[in-house]
């Protein structure tokens, strides 16, 4: 997608405090094999691509949110935060933050989903209800729908419909 759009810089939202690191790691890599490629065919491919993100404790948002994704993909309702299940959902989290922490980390969501509705293409999780509202306000701000890649399932609209998915179903 990169080449295809000329892509040079990447926004990650995240809660996964490791995530862009991470990212960087593996694109200086494709970044590096695919100019050995590209000398050979002639081809411009893709020189450099710059990874950014918020400078933000992304760990106050990590925190059990892996559980919840376990839980929700196995058909357990996760809406409301129940200790017993170990998971905890950004709203949740919120509730029980500290009021300097609430504003902060609240500032954060509005600001990723600002981002991703202004990025020229979108690469992400549709499961997310985060990336589901960047999406679609991308698209009522321009008009179209800009190139995007979901990594886990087909654009809908959520809780209309359950769907199969490889690990169950999902409200779609």
């Amino acid at each position: 997608m990169a080449e295809s759009y000329g892509i040079a810089l990447v926004y990650v939202a995240t809660d996964d405090p490791h995530a862009i690191s991470e990212l960087q790691e593996a694109l200086a890599s494709l970044v590096s094999l695919n100019a050995v490629s590209y000398k050979s065919t002639g081809s411009q491919g893709i020189k450099h691509i710059k990874v950014v993100g918020q400078r933000l404790d992304r760990q106050f948002m990590a925190a059990n949110t892996e559980e919840c994704a376990k839980l929700a993909n196995e058909g357990t309702r996760t809406l409301n935060y129940d200790a017993r299940m170990g998971c905890e959902w950004i709203e949740d989290k919120l509730k029980r933050a500290a009021s300097s922490d609430k504003l902060a980390q609240s500032l954060g969501v509005i600001i990723d989903i600002e981002i991703l509705a202004r990025a020229d293409a979108f690469v992400g999780t549709f499961t997310s209800a985060l990336n589901r509202v960047a999406f679609q306000l991308s698209y009522a701000r321009k008009g179209y729908v800009k190139p995007y890649m979901s990594l886990d399932i087909a654009w809908c609209w959520a809780g209309f419909h359950l769907i199969q998915v490889p690990w169950g179903t999902y409200g779609c």
